[in-house]
């Protein structure tokens, strides 16, 4: 099982950021309380899907260091809302009304533990949508039967919670205007996580990486 520092080294490999910088968000959220803490060396606790699921918060919104305790902690405490109508696939009704960094943690540990025909037969997209302050959790299931009809979407949202308690009508609160101002990321930039990057960092926290 991976350290925290190990997960920083392994994040920053696989997105190409630089190491330093994941570290820098590793400090700033252990001392803010975020992140796994304990001895240190040989003897350090093991890191956990959460977080990852903070860090990988932290490295989406690019926040600066000084803010990356406040960005993980706002975008991290958005509640989820199914968007799409129909049934919600299997194993996703626990999304609606969770927190965003539990949803993501979830997923980490359900990758990680998922069959190679799981894998195959669904796909998830993780999204955060920066300039409009939300994140997108999109579900693609293929059927079993290759007959069958095409590919059903699923999508859910994770809002600001005094926005997700209101009416849409009534328009955003400060705060979500306030989030908008602060997170915006430039057009079209969306940082997304696909299914194999959230089975591979799954299992690296698993300790099953190859």
């Amino acid at each position: 099982m991976p350290r925290v520092t190990e997960l920083c080294t392994f994040l920053a490999d696989r997105f190409h950021f630089e190491e330093s910088k994941v570290l820098g968000y590793a400090r700033i959220l252990r001392e803010a309380g975020l992140l796994t803490t304990g001895p240190r060396g040989k003897n350090a606790p093991d890191a956990t899907t959460l977080d990852a699921a903070r860090l990988l918060l932290a490295m989406m919104l690019r926040a600066k260091k000084d803010d990356a305790a406040t960005a993980v902690e706002l975008f991290g405490s958005f509640k989820g809302k199914a968007i799409s109508d129909g049934t919600m696939p299997q194993g996703t009704q626990r999304l609606v009304g969770a927190a965003c960094e539990n949803a993501l943690a979830d997923i980490l540990t359900a990758a990680a533990e998922a069959s190679p025909e799981q894998i195959e037969n669904r796909q998830l997209v993780f999204s955060i949508v920066r300039d409009l302050a939300y994140v997108s959790i999109l579900v693609t299931t293929w059927p079993d039967d290759e007959q069958a009809e095409e590919p059903q979407e699923f999508e859910f949202r994770f809002f600001h919670p005094e926005f997700a308690a209101r009416d849409p009508e009534q328009g955003p609160t400060d705060a979500l205007v306030a989030a908008w101002n602060q997170y915006r990321s430039g057009f079209y930039e969306v940082p997304i996580l696909q299914s194999q990057d959230l089975v591979a960092i799954g299992q690296f926290i698993e300790g099953r990486s190859k």
